[in-house]
């Protein structure tokens, strides 16, 4: 790379938070800065107070609307017309969590236009500028939320269920995707491509007063200066990085089948074709000497009209420049599920919005423990005793073995079905399923009461309020989940949602029932206990040939 010095670098987004300071930061350093913002009077602000901290007057600022692809055409255009040289792109500007769908004028949901689509033409577009001051850097600022994500390539556009965290993630996880496949493309041209997750929870209007501060300003500049600037990554490339810390991104960004798929076959991308073909011919024509061709395609408007949804946080989002978003305004309280800048995961998830992997692998230990622990009330019978009565008199034992296992197993399986169709938990369904687990632990204590005093209606009741206590904390779980969004594929009033509801409220009415009868006779009660397991197996709707939804490959989605 050239000295900081006389280096040209435009970030998007340079007129608020992360991207604001980035811009200052390498401002001091004597950079010359093309700043992009939306908003001309913001813009001209941003200027002055940096030039007025710097004293570097190499500043010049571009003004583009990313809901409109024209404007991002434009943009490109103005940079090219300016300057014959660009050692850096800064992919920086992009949405929050939208509550509610909002369509851009190119008919695309705005969050995938903004913090995919705009970002994607632009590098595109700026390619043979990059390429002909190699050595350059693209650095494109994404979040640790792609990591909980998953593109549903049969609605990219989230036109039949929109989720503002799916839309949110679902981009950021695009953009990696187009780091990787940028990367790709100019390996060897002399211009890397890298992204990253620049800091956790920064003090920015859309944190400050809503959640605990985690990092700094400084901490997401110097995440991302490095990638811009630092000699020591010269080369280095289609890399993703957690702050400074080289990562895995999510395993979709590597899956070959659907990088190729996210520009050729989704509706939108199909749309912006003109952009990459930019490039590629470009590329392909500066190898062979000939003049790079332009881009004079323009996407069809779509009709399209805001749609509802229902998330669980409040938290201010705020459409505004500089990575915490892009369009002007000031912060709304509005209910999402997760922050936009989620702070590095931990395994399957990270931020309000966790995964289910790890919850998973705790309620299959804790399954597999209490299972076991039931076999421990069956005693072998001594050398001197008679096997045949020894083993009689330990009937009721036997029974309460068998029916807990099975019981247990039914619980495992349902729990577990749960988990297939539930994209992310947050804190408080945490502790539900907490408390389910806890409840799970309890059984082969009452199941050891009801083998040694079958006949007593105490044990009988204890046993009963344990199995009630369990599917209705299964069924809250349920609820819980459908009623703020986060099931995957799933609509709450679907076939598949109303059996299995109907089958998550058999078990909490007949287990009272089981516990009425208890007063005339307990061994109707243990008939009715048996019978929870058995109608669940018979009437569970997977029975029925419909699966769940990772039984589903891309391959069989059609793009529509």
């Amino acid at each position: 790379m050239r000295p900081i010095e006389e280096q040209v670098i435009l970030i998007t987004g340079a007129t608020d938070g992360l991207g604001q300071a980035v811009a200052a930061d390498l401002a001091g350093q004597g950079a010359a800065l093309l700043l992009h913002g939306r908003n001309p009077e913001r813009g001209q602000q941003t200027l002055e107070e940096i030039r007025r901290r710097t004293g570097n007057d190499k500043l010049t600022y571009y003004n583009a609307d990313f809901a409109s692809l024209a404007d991002v055409r434009r943009l490109a255009e103005r940079v090219t017309a300016d300057h014959d040289r660009l050692d850096a792109l800064v992919n920086n500007a992009g949405l929050g969590v939208e509550v509610r769908r909002h369509v851009s004028r190119d008919g695309h949901e705005m969050t995938f236009q903004v913090d995919y689509l705009a970002p994607y033409i632009l590098s595109h577009l700026l390619t043979p500028t990059l390429v002909a001051s190699a050595p350059a850097r693209i650095v494109n600022v994404t979040s640790a939320g792609q990591a909980d994500a998953t593109i549903h390539f049969d609605d990219v556009m989230l036109e039949r269920r929109y989720d503002g965290v799916q839309a949110y993630c679902q981009a950021k996880l695009a953009e990696v995707m187009l780091t990787f496949d940028t990367a790709d493309a100019l390996r060897g041209d002399g211009v890397t491509a890298t992204c990253l997750h620049p800091a956790s929870y920064m003090p920015t209007k859309m944190v400050v007063g809503l959640f605990s501060v985690q990092s700094s300003i400084a901490d997401g500049v110097r995440s991302t200066v490095r990638l811009i600037a630092d000699p020591a990554l010269d080369g280095m490339t289609g890399r993703y990085y957690v702050m400074e810390r080289e990562e895995r991104a999510n395993p979709q960004a590597y899956d070959a089948v659907a990088r190729a798929r996210l520009p050729n076959d989704s509706r939108a991308c199909r749309q912006t074709r003109g952009p990459e073909r930019a490039m590629d011919d470009a590329t392909r024509d500066r190898r062979r000497g000939d003049a790079p061709l332009t881009d004079t395609a323009r996407p069809e408007p779509q009709a399209g009209r805001p749609v509802g949804a229902r998330d669980s946080a409040t938290v201010a989002v705020k459409r505004a420049d500089g990575g915490q978003g892009h369009s002007a305004g000031g912060a709304q309280r509005r209910r999402i599920a997760v922050s936009p800048m989620a702070p590095p995961r931990a395994g399957a998830a990270s931020g309000d919005g966790l995964g289910t992997e790890r919850l998973a692998a705790l309620s299959d230990g804790i399954f597999a423990i209490a299972m076991t622990l039931l076999v421990l009330d069956l005693k072998a019978p001594g050398p001197s005793d008679d096997l045949g009565g020894a083993l009689a008199a330990q009937w009721p034992t036997f029974l309460s073995y068998v029916l807990s296992f099975l019981i247990l197993g039914v619980f495992w399986v349902g729990h577990r079905l749960q988990f297939s169709y539930i994209r992310r938990f947050d804190r408080l369904q945490i502790w539900i399923n907490m408390v389910f687990l806890m409840v799970m632990a309890f059984v082969p204590f009452s199941a050891a009461v009801l083998g040694g005093h079958a006949r007593e209606r105490t044990a009988i009741v204890i046993y009963g309020a344990n199995m009630t206590a369990g599917w209705t904390l299964l069924l809250v779980n349920w609820w819980y989940a459908a009623r703020h969004d986060r099931l995957i594929d799933l609509q709450p009033d679907s076939r598949l949602a109303r059996a299995t509801l109907r089958l998550l409220w058999v078990a909490p009415l007949l287990y009272p029932v089981g516990i009425a009868l208890s007063l005339m006779s307990t061994t109707a009660s243990i008939v009715v206990y048996a019978l929870v397991p058995t109608l669940y197996v018979l009437g569970h709707p997977d029975r029925h040939g419909r699966g769940t939804p990772t039984d589903r490959a891309p391959s069989e989605q059609s793009d529509g």
